[in-house]
């Protein structure tokens, strides 16, 4: 597993929080998937048909 960079993981989530707040960033949840199917998930994000 690669090294986690918690200064970096902040800041990049500050930016994301500033973007949605200033509606240049819209979020879209187009599947839900349980917790049990937690792979299948992770698949279909992997997979490049996750909307973008």
């Amino acid at each position: 597993m690669g090294h986690f960079d918690r200064n970096a993981w902040a800041i990049t989530v500050g930016i994301r929080k500033e973007l949605v707040e200033s509606g240049k960033l819209c979020p879209v949840i187009d599947r839900q998937y349980s917790l049990s199917e937690a792979a299948d998930a992770v698949g279909y994000v992997g997979s490049g048909q996750a909307r973008a």
